[in-house]
């Protein structure tokens, strides 16, 4: 059985248009899996960041699963709450955690201290 990863691949092989539309919402993936990476490494739950970001949970969930794109209200909010700066360069994203880590799209999560997350 083939990953999801194999089949996005093996799709965007064969298919110009999908994977002219994959690239198109890769950021919006990039951000996702940021967001959910600095919400669990700073050890929130969805409800506890809606809370310190004054919002609902449901609104958190929405975030993460790309239901909704953030607005530059939202991405400030983020930031404060969660202590990380959002970069997007060239169109690419990253987030660099308080802590010294970041978050690159296509090359993980790197910490300048003893941990190290990967994808």
């Amino acid at each position: 059985m083939k990953t999801f990863n194999e089949w996005v691949a093996e799709e965007e092989a064969k298919n110009p248009a999908f994977k002219a539309e994959s690239e198109r919402l890769r950021p919006l993936f990039e951000f996702r899996s940021a967001l959910i990476r600095a919400r669990q490494d700073t050890d929130l739950t969805q409800k506890q960041l809606a809370q310190k970001m004054e919002t609902t949970q449901s609104a958190i969930a929405r975030l993460e699963s790309g239901t909704q794109v953030p607005t530059l209200d939202t991405l400030l909010k983020l930031t404060k709450a969660l202590g990380v700066d959002f970069n997007l360069a060239d169109g690419k994203l990253s987030a660099r955690p308080a802590r010294g880590c970041l978050v690159a799209p296509r090359h993980g999560l790197s910490c300048s201290g003893d941990k190290r997350y990967d994808r």
